[in-house]
Formats: structure tokens, C-alpha cells, sequence
């Protein structure tokens, strides 16, 4: 499911192929481990302390069609340097 977190804090990101979505991914910067905003008993969208603690890479998916092409490290790459 969603999780607006990640969309709010702009931490979420999609990549395209051939001009179709091929997949998504994203960071964040709050406590919440996983899971989208169906989820009950989630921790407080609590900001992490970036002097201790690390973001977290959330919610990959790369479609099928997609796999293996080297798309979802892009990805992952563009959310450590946004990190």
C-alpha cells in the first residue's frame, strides 16, 4: 500500500523506460520501518536523528518487464545521494 510519508517528504521516487513506469523506490527519513498507511501499530512518523541513526531505503519494486536492466540500482543510487 502507500505510505504518504514518503510522498510528503518528496523521499519517494519512479523511474521510466521507454517513456513507461518501469519502477519505483524511495528513502526515508522518519522511524517508520515499512509498510504503507493501511498498516495499524506503525511507529510515530518520528524524524530519525541523522547524527545516529541512517535513512532507510523503502518501498522498492521494479515491474517484471523491467527486471535486470540495471533500473532499480539507478534508483537506489539517486536515493543514497539524495539521502
Amino acid at each position: 500500500g502507500v505510505d504518504t510519508e514518503l510522498v510528503k517528504d518528496m523521499t519517494y521516487f519512479v523511474i521510466e523506460k521507454d517513456g513507461e513506469i518501469a519502477g519505483c523506490g524511495g528513502w526515508s527519513k522518519r522511524k517508520t520501518l515499512f509498510g504503507g498507511n493501511q498498516f495499524s501499530g506503525r511507529e510515530e512518523p518520528e524524524y530519525l536523528d541523522p547524527l545516529k541513526d541512517a535513512a532507510k531505503i523503502r518501498a522498492f519494486f521494479i515491474h517484471p518487464k523491467f527486471a535486470r536492466q540495471g533500473l532499480g540500482s539507478i534508483l537506489l543510487k539517486h536515493c543514497e545521494r539524495e539521502a
